[in-house]
């Protein structure tokens, strides 16, 4: 019963953040759910990883990252351009000069403070804040000959 109130609350914390995009792939898009692969330790592992190189950025590029923190992606696009292609912001924060080089716009066509609110929601960061603040393993009690006999 406590395997399935974990389950329970687990799956409440993840569906506000849900948000499968197919160009970050399966192992972006299935992190937030580690917590619910215990009986795969080797799965579960990996999506941890993952998780974790999503919190600390590394993973900017992805969808999930600008869903999830959009204050601190936004501004690597006015930095990065790759990150601002990948996440449609090139024409607001690149510019390419007469000799075909790219450059960051002096003014970009929309705030940094403007495109972080557009991309940012209560939901998603109460949402985000209780899965990150969620304990960290859902234990699984394995079922002896005695438990099935009982």
């Amino acid at each position: 019963m406590q395997e399935l109130q974990g389950l329970r609350d687990e799956v409440k914390r993840v569906v506000p953040l849900w948000k499968p995009m197919l160009d970050d792939g399966i192992a972006i898009n299935f992190a937030p759910l580690w917590r619910l692969v215990p009986q795969n330790r080797s799965l579960q592992r990996e999506l941890k990883t993952v998780w974790e190189a999503l919190q600390r950025g590394d993973l900017d590029w992805s969808h999930l990252a600008m869903h999830f923190w959009p204050e601190r992606v936004v501004p690597k696009c006015a930095a990065d351009r790759s990150l601002a292609i990948a996440h449609g912001l090139e024409d607001i924060f690149w510019l390419k000069d007469g000799e075909g080089k790219w450059t960051a716009h002096d003014k970009p066509t929309k705030s940094i403070a403007k495109l972080v609110v557009d991309r940012s929601s209560a939901g998603v960061k109460a949402a985000l804040k209780s899965l990150i603040e969620a304990p960290d393993i859902i234990t699984v009690t394995k079922r002896t000959r005695k438990s099935k006999a009982a």
